[in-house]
C-alpha cells in the first residue's frame, strides 16, 4: 500500500512566494540602480567635453536668467562660423534674444520657434547648448527625430552631482514614458 503525499501546507507556499517575490525585487531593483547610475556616468561625461563642430542650427536651451557667458558663448559660435542660425527655447528666451541682438547678431539668425528643426526634409546638424540636467535627454529627443545632433555646453557652465542626478533622471523619465 502506498502512501499519497500530503499536500504542502499553505503557509509553506507563501512563504516560497515571498522569497522569490524578494528576489525578484532585489534582482530589478538592483538593474535600475545600474541603470540609473550610468545616466549620471554619461551626464558627467557630456559635460566634460563637447563636440563643436559645423552645424545648420544652434538649439540654445535657455535658463530663466541667461547668463552673460551663455549670450557670449553663443554670439562666438555664430562670429566663428560654427551655425548659420540660432533658436532659443526656455524661460529666458527673451532676455536672451535682446542679449544677442545687442552683441550684433542678425534678427534673422535668432529664432524662437523650433518647430522648423523638426519640418526638414533632409536631417539638419544641430549644435545643443543646454544646461547640464537637461542635455542628455535633448540630445535624446533630437536623435529619435533623426536629426544629426552635438554639444557644446556652455564654458562657465558649473555641474554639480545634483545636476547629473537630475540628468539620469530626466533622461530616464523621456525614455521610458515618453
Amino acid at each position: 500500500m502506498q502512501e499519497t503525499p500530503l499536500p504542502p501546507s499553505s503557509h509553506l507556499i507563501w512563504r516560497q512566494v515571498r522569497q522569490q517575490l524578494t528576489i525578484l525585487g532585489l534582482v530589478v531593483g538592483s538593474i535600475c540602480l545600474v541603470a540609473y547610475m550610468l545616466g549620471v556616468v554619461a551626464a558627467g561625461l557630456l559635460t566634460q567635453h563637447e563636440e563643436l563642430r559645423h552645424a545648420d542650427v544652434a538649439l540654445i536651451v535657455v535658463p530663466e536668467v541667461p547668463s552673460p557667458a551663455l549670450s557670449d558663448h553663443v554670439s562666438d559660435l555664430y562670429r566663428r562660423g560654427f551655425v548659420r542660425e540660432v533658436i532659443l527655447v526656455g524661460a529666458g528666451q527673451s532676455l536672451l534674444h535682446a542679449q544677442l541682438l545687442t552683441h550684433g547678431m542678425p534678427e534673422a539668425v535668432v529664432q524662437d520657434n523650433a518647430s522648423q528643426l523638426l519640418a526638414s526634409d533632409e536631417p539638419l546638424r544641430v549644435l545643443v547648448v543646454a544646461p547640464a540636467a537637461e542635455q542628455l535627454r535633448i540630445l535624446k529627443q533630437l536623435r529619435d527625430n533623426r536629426l544629426r545632433v552635438y554639444h557644446a555646453p556652455a564654458p562657465s557652465q558649473s555641474t554639480s552631482f545634483l545636476d547629473l542626478i537630475l540628468a539620469s533622471w530626466n533622461y530616464w523619465r523621456y525614455v521610458l514614458i515618453g
